[in-house]
């Protein structure tokens, strides 16, 4: 964070996660009995988000199902119903981080490794939050 106190390199990829994980948590505060906690919103964003590494920047099968499995240790499974997705997807359009009206995620390239500043399409994300809901 001292690096890079205006986000503007190295420190981005601590955003791997958070583009997702931000719009399931403001979802769930508006829309959950329960709320979803921020660490369990950011969980979901790092699966789908993980999901999407394996699309985008050659993220292996292996690394994530190690992801998968290591969230699911600590984290139960949350219901996003499909019906929510665009609303999630209108969540993500208005994240900070987007670039020219551009969703912005920080994706893996193998687990400690972080690629920043990859554009996602609605479509590829929408696969993403699928993959989470059946994984």
């Amino acid at each position: 964070v001292l690096q890079d106190p205006e986000e503007k390199g190295l420190r981005k990829i601590l955003n791997f996660g958070h583009t997702i994980g931000h719009a399931v948590e403001s979802f769930s505060l508006q829309n959950d009995v329960i709320p979803l906690s921020h660490g369990e919103a950011i969980a979901i964003g790092m699966i789908c988000e993980a999901f999407l590494s394996t699309q985008k920047t050659g993220l292996s099968e292996a690394d994530l199902q190690e992801i998968v499995a290591t969230f699911k240790t600590f984290y139960e499974k949350h219901t996003i119903k499909e019906a929510s997705f665009p609303q999630l997807i209108e969540l993500m359009k208005s994240d900070k981080k987007n670039t020219s009206g551009k969703i912005n995620c920080s994706l893996l390239t193998q687990i400690g490794q972080c690629a920043i500043d990859c554009f996602c399409t609605e479509d590829e994300l929408c696969n993403s939050l699928n993959f989470y809901l059946n994984c």
